[in-house]
């Protein structure tokens, strides 16, 4: 077990902070003085029986009363206590197991969080891990608490006779081994269901979302999505149905060989007593030990299960912990992106066979305006994370400023902005929507003027989780996050994918014009399918199957794209 925790401590050894420590520690006083103060209010309450039985005086059976009343009330005072201690403890193990996951996720390269099974492991990481991992840490102590007290109470029942405790002792332990057994089986039926839990969660949450609700509503999708929901609802509890089938029965059997032992000394204190070899306040203490014993065994496997849950659970954790992160790169920052350059980048998602894009050989220099054009599926966006260093190429090299750009992400991610079409609408105020980072000072644009219409303006909220909060439409959600992009403060290359997409034409009209201005020093990259808004740009780049097919000033770009798909050149091949 010291070996086992030892181990742990090892890789949690930031969760063992010194208030933590010093909590645990009050917390194993706590559980010391409950150990003593059960078996002592047993032999009180034996000893008035006895008492009783031969008759005592008025002044020996106050004290012994009052004997009993002050140590009910230490324990429960004490109980209350520890209750409180074990909450604040479940919740500063709550809060750094969140933090370490949610730090570690931060740090994962973004490749890997496209893999199924890095879903359910994350999905795990914030349901049972760390429910496991909480728990498991808040009963390092608390395993000695029902261990002390099944020692300390089946030392007490020597009294009656040196048999009794063996007994009890005994048949308890094929009880013990069933629950032990059970309860790691329910975590492996966890552990086997844990993909359909989350497709069952996605459609609970599908159903009930209010962007999906018009959708939903209007191609008569209720029941459609509703017994998909059940379909996976009720394999889950098939499942859940073997599981309890198979350890009701031995359950049973369990309970059944704890209660033999209960009635087994139950009945030979009884016959000591008829014999007068034992006093009568003897079947009134094992009575009462034996009820405190099944309630600290129950407790003793609980925690023996949680332990052996725990065990499972930390080659997850040590597999999240372990997953590849971007690296933290070279201590000097990038004054100026001044050049971006791809040679022969390929990049494949995972579980798929085909490249997203391959053969990618690209350079970009400060200042440039570049069109990305391409029927859809033809590599662009997956280009365009590969531009932004959000992905890692499988093979070939990116690099900024002739260095690799995984060597330096978190200085190049400071100098970009971008806009990316499944941008989050963030359920927070308009002024921590357009400045999330830094929202001192915003500045006048009249992309947000319609923020004018609002009572209080910036301070509005947005969302629907405040009572009060303000609902926008497509547009104005797209107004705010191109705001957040062209608005970030010293950024050298903006990047946007179908930035004119929802817009009125009078907006995208501005938001173009500001772009190609020529006094605007950034590095521009777009995504459109509009060729009449890539013809503004100073390049065009074409892809088609993952592949640049084109890349070439609007005036050559027409003509080559013409020759390569043999089309009419009166007008452009459909571009998607």
């Amino acid at each position: 077990m010291f070996d086992q925790i030892n181990k742990y401590k090892a890789s949690f050894g930031r969760l063992f902070e010194a208030k933590t420590l010093k909590v645990m520690l009050e917390i194993a006083l706590l559980t010391i003085l409950l150990s003593f103060l059960g078996p002592i209010k047993n032999m009180i309450y034996t000893e008035v029986v006895n008492k009783l039985s031969l008759g005592i005086t008025v002044k020996l059976g106050i004290i012994m009363f009052a004997s009993y009343i002050v140590v009910q009330v230490i324990e429960e005072c004490v109980s209350y206590f520890q209750i409180y201690l074990n909450t604040v403890l479940q919740l500063k193990l709550g809060q750094s197991v969140s933090h370490e996951i949610n730090n570690k996720l931060a740090k994962v390269k973004l490749n890997s969080l496209e893999m199924y099974e890095i879903h359910d492991l994350v999905s795990r990481a914030n349901q049972t891990i760390k429910s496991s991992i909480v728990s498991s840490l808040n009963l390092i102590i608390a395993l000695y608490t029902p261990l002390a007290t099944i020692v300390l109470q089946l030392a007490s029942l020597v009294w009656v006779a040196w048999y009794v405790p063996i007994l009890i002792a005994v048949f308890n332990v094929p009880y013990i081994f069933i629950l032990v057994k059970s309860n790691h089986r329910r975590y492996e039926l966890e552990r086997k269901i844990t993909k359909e839990k989350r497709v069952e969660k996605y459609f609970v949450e599908l159903l009930s979302d209010r962007y999906a609700a018009k959708d939903i509503r209007t191609y008569d999708l209720v029941n459609f999505f509703f017994s998909k929901m059940i379909d996976v609802k009720e394999k889950i509890t098939l499942e859940y149905k073997r599981l309890c089938q198979k350890n009701t029965f031995q359950r049973t059997i369990a309970t059944v060989t704890q209660s033999m032992a209960m009635a087994m000394a139950l009945l030979l204190t009884g016959y000591l007593v008829i014999k007068k070899k034992t006093p009568i306040g003897a079947f009134v203490l094992v009575y009462n030990t034996g009820r405190n014993l099944q309630s600290a065994v129950s407790s003793f496997v609980g925690t023996i299960s949680t332990w052996d849950q725990f065990g499972i659970n930390f080659a997850d954790w040590n597999r999240l912990m372990n997953l590849e992160e971007e690296p933290e790169g070279d201590e000097d920052c990038i004054d100026k992106i001044h050049e971006i350059e791809m040679k022969n980048v390929e990049f494949r998602y995972p579980q798929r066979s085909e490249s997203a894009v391959k053969n990618i050989n690209l350079r970009i220099l400060t200042g440039e305006k570049i069109a990305i054009v391409g029927e859809n599926g033809s590599g662009k966006t997956t280009l365009l994370y590969l531009l932004l260093g959000i992905y890692r190429p499988i093979s070939g090299e990116a690099s900024v400023n002739g260095k690799t750009m995984e060597l330096n992400l978190d200085n190049y991610r400071k100098k970009t902005a971008c806009l990316i079409q499944n941008f989050v609408h963030f359920q927070m105020t308009l002024r921590e929507n357009l400045a999330p980072n830094d929202f001192s000072e915003l500045s006048e644009d009249p992309l947000i003027d319609f923020a004018n219409n609002f009572p209080d303006r910036l301070n509005t909220f947005l969302g629907a989780l405040d009572s009060n909060g303000v609902e926008l439409s497509g547009g104005q959600w797209k107004r705010i996050a191109l705001y957040r992009t062209l608005h970030k403060k010293d950024v050298d290359l903006i990047v946007l994918d179908e930035p004119t997409a929802n817009l009125d034409p009078k907006i995208s009209e501005n938001i173009i014009n500001r772009l190609l201005k020529p006094n605007y020093n950034k590095t521009v990259i777009v995504i459109t399918h509009d060729f009449e808004l890539a013809k503004k740009f100073d390049r065009i780049i074409g892809m088609k199957e993952g592949k640049i097919i084109c890349d070439s000033p609007p005036q050559a770009f027409a003509w080559e794209l013409f020759e390569k798909h043999n089309s009419d050149k009166r007008s452009l091949p459909q571009i998607g």
